[in-house]
């Protein structure tokens, strides 16, 4: 997605938008050592979906959620340290080969890679690209707002986590979304203990939003994590009283249940497009995102964040 065109925040405030047009994504061969273990999907040559995700709601004992914390914090680790690569003209092509780099330093394999063929280690999703931009030849530049998700996998079990970089200085409108969409987790995470309505996150975050002047993209999802990638629950991360289809999210909480949870918050409307790649994520309008997440773990007084 190596195209751009001037837009313009609620504010008036010019920034680029990321356009499908002369995409410049290429799958590069990434070899791993032995010594690293590997999902089932990870040699899968059909491109097809993972055979191993599962829609029962896992409670893990608390030895499999020490070793989800791990690979939750070998995640949180690699995605900190991106932060110094973070600049003009750096690609995400070589925010790509940074995450190879670090998982092979830290011996755990990078989730995305060839999950229902997924070409890259990573997704780095640039101002109105939502979720799963596909990392390219494309140069950041001054303004630019850039979502990193992170997740890896480390003897046997996955660790997800996102963050929402700035390029140089940005716009106040730039500014007051990312703060916005940080608020919007860490309220929802505070929700969260044994008990609790899974509804409730969704509750917590759109209020937010709302009272922010701003949107949640409703059709994006947390999701239960831990043996595999995406797991039971779907987590709702706007209001979804009355909604009919959304009748798990009256599901109560239970102590070890772990699940991402990881809104993305906009400024303008919330309609969003899959491009042609099959993956990236896009406003209609081509307004800008912001997202945070967390892999948490539910306890009885309150939750745990996993991956710090």
């Amino acid at each position: 997605i190596g195209c751009r065109a001037v837009h313009k925040s609620p504010n008036g405030y010019n920034f680029e938008c990321v356009l499908p047009q002369n995409n410049t994504v290429t799958k590069n061969e990434r070899l791993f050592p032995s010594t690293i273990l590997k999902p089932n999907y990870a040699n899968n040559v059909l491109n097809s979906s993972p055979v191993n995700e599962t829609q029962q709601i896992h409670v893990y004992s608390d030895s499999e959620v020490k070793a989800i914390r791990k690979a939750s914090q070998l995640a949180a680790n690699i995605l900190n340290r991106i932060e110094s690569i973070i600049s003009v003209d750096t690609t995400g092509e070589e925010i790509d080969d940074y995450v190879y780099k670090r998982c092979l330093e830290y011996n755990c394999y990078p989730s995305p890679f060839n999950y229902s063929g997924f070409p890259k280690c990573v997704t780095v999703s640039v101002n109105n690209v939502c979720v799963h931009g596909i990392p390219d030849s494309r140069k950041l530049k001054e303004g630019d707002i850039v979502t990193v998700d992170v997740t890896v996998f480390y003897n046997g079990y996955h660790g997800d986590t996102a963050k929402t970089f700035t390029v140089g200085k940005v716009d106040k409108d730039a500014t007051h979304l990312i703060n916005t969409a940080k608020i919007c987790l860490t309220e929802a995470i505070a929700v969260c203990r044994q008990g609790t309505r899974f509804s409730e996150i969704g509750e917590t975050i759109e209020r937010i939003a709302k009272q922010n002047g701003l949107n949640v993209i409703p059709s994006i999802c947390g999701h239960g994590i831990g043996k595999n990638f995406h797991e039971s629950p779907q987590i709702v991360h706007f209001d979804c009283r009355g909604d009919l289809t959304c009748d798990d999210m009256q599901h109560e909480m239970q102590e070890n249940m772990v699940f991402t949870i990881e809104p993305v918050i906009t400024d303008g409307q919330v309609d969003v497009e899959v491009l042609s790649d099959g993956w990236t994520v896009v406003t209609q309008d081509g307004s800008r995102t912001a997202q945070f997440e967390h892999t948490v773990c539910v306890k009885r007084e309150k939750s745990v964040i996993l991956s710090i």
